[in-house]
């Protein structure tokens, strides 16, 4: 979470590439206030920040599908690779998933925030509607390591379905992103 007194707030929601843009704004704003952790609990926003309730609170939404797939390969196959299956995949979102980060939400901060950026339009993009003026330098680089599946091969009929069941409101809210 990284604050910029009288501006907004970001809310760094997880596998949203909310490093590469707090690492954004740190660098290209001025007199930042960040909290020690990275992500931090809904409950606990306006506790460490109280001026965030006066400002326009961002965060980053990703697809439904591909932030579960991330989360997947984040808790899952990168510590056991031959894990990377199907079957491996249904298992993790009907038991294992996230309820450990806050909440079983993918945008754990969906209830809070009052302006939600598309993680697929860029980090780029999200810090230049936050700060309201364009980037310049060099954007960073997010760590995206090379998958041995392609995605679409881990999105089946059976997986698609596991995730609109565990994620209803996840998807309602990317659905109604894209239509705004």
């Amino acid at each position: 979470m990284i604050l910029v007194p009288g501006k907004f707030l970001f809310l760094a929601t997880p596998r949203t590439a909310s490093r590469s843009i707090k690492e954004m704004v740190r660098k290209n704003c001025k007199d930042t206030k960040e909290t020690l952790e990275h992500h931090v609990h809904p409950d606990d926003i306006f506790r460490k920040f109280p001026e965030a309730r006066d400002v326009p609170i961002f965060t980053v939404v990703r697809e439904p599908y591909d932030h579960a797939l991330s989360w997947f390969y984040h808790a899952v196959v990168r510590n056991a690779p031959q894990r990377e299956n199907t079957r491996d995949f249904l298992t993790f979102l009907r038991t294992m998933f996230i309820s450990w980060y806050f909440s079983d939400r993918l945008n754990v901060y969906a209830e809070v925030a009052t302006h939600f950026l598309p993680y697929q339009a860029g980090v780029v993009s999200a810090y230049e509607t936050m700060t309201g003026h364009a980037f310049e330098g060099q954007a960073p680089v997010i760590g995206l390591r090379p998958r041995t599946k392609p995605v679409s091969k881990m999105l089946t009929s059976f997986t698609e379905r596991a995730v609109r069941q565990r994620f209803p409101q996840d998807i309602e809210l990317w659905q109604t992103l894209l239509t705004e």
